[in-house]
């Protein structure tokens, strides 16, 4: 079959960077803007999804540069000097890409360790985390040090070689899937065994944390279009890689943001009740209080129950209270430092004490 020169995907590629640059800043800004409405600093997860927008931005935008150089065009109507440079811009997409989406993560899981205080959730993270860290490093090497030398990239008329592309793509991008739905696991056994609320403002709180399953379907589809990418028509094929590509870092970038602002929008909407200070304080109304003198119970709730009252919710929220202390840790009395992981889980940690000393 003849190929038609004259074809572009072009404007696809720049109506989908334009749109994803528009909804992963405006998801992180409104994220942000709850939280200064709510007079409340900035935590970890908050300083890290905004580095990972930052860095999201790079995918879009090394798409809408690489137009520039033939992306979206057959290889066919493009100068060869203009391949190279693409290949360039390629190179770097890739690099910057595979440093993103972990960040993104771990995002997410500092996100989870500050809202909910029970160990399991804790040691979750921690053992979802390491696993992604080392998913960096892997990945991150692996991409950098793909063409020995990296001049092999875009000049194959250097000695060199490269990994092999096809099983290293399937490999990152099966254990990327993975992280996902563990991430996406970790909280729901929790929010379900909650007595404290009602069936549907589970089903809500579930509904949140699981949004970001549909990032993984994104995911398998990018696989899917990366595999079809072919060196012979490297501007033509990837056009549609570097789409999904860049849809699935910005697309995670909102879905890390939607359970901090989806509780304020629906707030805001219908009037409800539904915001993260209810879901906290049902987690901690499952702790018994009887082994906690009443300073320290009044300590927990000055610093514990209300920082995530204010996390989410303007109703509960007061700016005027004292700032100094919520963020602060708050140490446990000596008679129950051993208590951190079965007490909480079976009811007998005081109430308002975070999974990690901190709320």
């Amino acid at each position: 079959m003849d190929t038609d020169l004259n074809a572009s995907r072009q404007p696809q590629i720049i109506g989908v960077a334009c749109m994803l640059l528009f909804l992963s800043t405006a998801a992180v800004v409104l994220r942000l803007l709850f939280r200064r409405n709510l007079g409340l600093g900035l935590w970890y997860d908050d300083y890290t999804i905004i580095l990972a927008l930052i860095m999201s931005w790079v995918s879009p935008i090394s798409n809408l540069i690489g137009l520039r150089y033939g992306l979206g065009k057959h290889v066919g109507a493009v100068a060869p000097e203009k391949v190279v440079k693409y290949l360039k811009v390629l190179y770097g997409f890739e690099i910057v890409w595979t440093f993103t989406v972990p960040v993104i993560k771990l995002s997410l899981l500092l996100l989870y360790n500050r809202i909910f205080p029970v160990d399991r959730v804790r040691y979750a993270t921690y053992a979802v985390g390491f696993f992604v860290v080392t998913w960096l490093l892997w990945a991150g090497i692996s991409t950098i040090a793909q063409c020995i030398p990296v001049e092999y990239f875009w000049n194959t008329t250097v000695p060199g070689h490269c990994i092999d592309n096809d099983a290293f793509y399937i490999a990152a991008g099966a254990v990327n899937v993975f992280t996902d739905f563990a991430i996406i696991a970790i909280p729901i056994p929790i929010i379900w065994k909650l007595q404290k609320l009602s069936m549907d403002q589970k089903i809500g709180f579930v509904v949140i944390f699981s949004l970001g399953g549909w990032v993984c379907i994104v995911s398998i589809i990018r696989l899917v279009y990366i595999g079809r990418i072919s060196a012979e028509d490297i501007t033509w094929t990837d056009a549609w890689g570097g789409m999904w590509s860049s849809l699935e870092v910005s697309l995670d970038v909102v879905a890390a943001c939607l359970p901090v602002i989806a509780p304020g929008l629906l707030k805001m909407a219908r009037q409800g009740s539904f915001s993260w200070s209810h879901l906290r304080s049902s987690l901690l109304r499952s702790a018994k209080s009887s082994t906690v003198d009443s300073s320290f119970h009044g300590l927990n709730q000055r610093a514990g129950d209300r920082s995530m009252e204010r996390m989410i919710s303007p109703q509960q929220g007061r700016k005027n209270e004292d700032k100094q202390g919520f963020d602060k840790p708050l140490t446990l009395p000596p008679n129950l430092e051993g208590d951190s992981r079965e007490d909480l889980e079976l009811g007998q940690r005081p109430a308002g004490t975070g999974a990690l000393g901190t709320v």
